[in-house]
């Protein structure tokens, strides 16, 4: 009598189902800190203009600042440089954390008691949001 093979896929399952968790969590994470980026790039400016200048140079330079509940408008580039994302491994799975090592990120998102906020990356994130939610395309699956 020929005997019965059952086989299991289920660590396969899991093992393909945790890699395209971590691609859809990467990507999710790198459209949150480009948007935040293009936010502060490419907002509109209403706010005062300042002249900037450094030492040692003739021309004086200027930059126009954002107004209150605009995304902070750039000027020096550290904040855009420091924004950056790194996955990391929770109790039951992973996480994306994007975030600034500026500490003056949170003044602006937030406000002061002297400065309203410049919001980018409560904006920003209802973006990445929108992307969790739209359906992925299927791989075609044929015979193997």
């Amino acid at each position: 009598m020929p005997g019965v093979i059952v086989k299991s896929f289920v660590p396969r399952v899991k093992r393909q189902m945790s890699r395209e968790v971590e691609q859809l969590i990467t990507r999710t994470a790198i459209a949150y800190q480009t948007e935040v980026k293009r936010l502060m790039l490419s907002s509109p400016r209403g706010g005062r203009i300042y002249r900037v200048s450094k030492a040692g140079v003739r021309r004086p330079r200027f930059h126009k600042a954002s107004a209150p509940g605009e995304p902070p408008a750039v000027n020096t580039a550290q904040l855009l440089k420091s924004i950056s994302f790194k996955i990391a491994p929770i109790a039951k799975g992973i996480q994306a954390l994007v975030g600034s090592s500026v500490k003056y990120a949170s003044w602006l998102e937030f406000g002061t008691k002297r400065m309203a906020p410049r919001p980018a990356w409560r904006p920003a994130l209802r973006v990445a949001r929108g992307l969790l939610s739209r359906p992925r395309p299927q791989p075609r699956r044929g015979r193997r």
